[in-house]
């Protein structure tokens, strides 16, 4: 019997495809319990509307989306309502990969960017309890990026670091690993380049890659919404996208 999961309440948008036996698929790995599976209706001009209303009716602390078989452009539910719903919608939202229902999934490699960030706080500690729940292994990646940085490393966009970014990085990693609840199987990577082309890389071998968002906050951090934007397009893994804090 599979191990619970760890969202109580999740909506999936219905409008008869593959894409949608997708986000069936992802949403019971990662729902708590099956009966907390809604799926509901929606028409293709305002399906990003509609689901996030239907998940503030219904309580909903997930929503689970489907992505087409139509290469990179068409890549995304509705041409782009995952884009809009990874910005606003009032919980967390996940992107469930093409094949998942056809070929079976399962949870065993669970991957999570962190940038030291209150974000990227709030998104490691959901991956450790889905880790837990799944008793799945989890890999901490933090990338180190001059472009991107974190406002607690106290460098603006922009501004060229005067040491290596790894430097700053890996003793919040180390803190935030030895955080973590004891039982689980951590691996910790700090890493320097780009956030998009190093976590979409590495979640070829990922099942899940669970990100912070900072949503409509400022460009100020390594994993902002663009950086998940990008990898609802790029990853090679089941994507979860987890909301600021508050």
């Amino acid at each position: 019997m599979a191990l619970p999961g760890v969202f109580e309440r999740v909506i999936t948008g219905h409008r008869a495809g593959p894409r949608d036996d997708d986000a069936l698929a992802l949403a019971g790995l990662l729902a708590a319990d099956p009966s907390g599976v809604l799926t509901v209706t929606v028409e293709s001009g305002a399906a990003a509307t509609g689901l996030e209303r239907a998940a503030r009716e219904e309580g909903a602390d997930l929503i689970v989306l489907g992505t087409s078989r139509r290469g990179r452009v068409g890549q995304i539910m509705a041409g782009g309502v995952a884009l809009r719903l990874l910005h606003g919608a009032p919980c967390a939202v996940a992107i469930a990969p093409a094949g998942v229902a056809e070929h079976g999934g399962d949870l065993a490699a669970i991957g999570v960017g962190y940038d030291g960030g209150a974000e990227s706080d709030a998104a490691l500690s959901l991956a450790a309890r889905l880790a837990l729940a799944k008793r799945a292994r989890l890999e901490v990646l933090a990338v180190a990026s001059h472009g991107y940085t974190d406002a607690r490393l106290e460098v603006v966009p922009g501004q060229t670091r005067p040491a290596p970014a790894t430097d700053d990085l890996e003793p919040l990693v180390a803190g935030a690993v030895e955080g973590l609840p004891d039982g689980l199987e951590v691996t910790a990577t700090v890493v320097g380049g780009d956030p998009v082309e190093v976590l979409a890389e590495r979640s070829g071998e990922l099942d899940l890659l669970v990100l912070g968002s900072r949503r409509h906050a400022p460009v100020t951090g390594v994993l902002l919404g663009s950086v998940a934007s990008e990898l609802a397009l790029e990853a090679g893994c089941a994507l979860l996208v987890v909301p600021p804090p508050g």
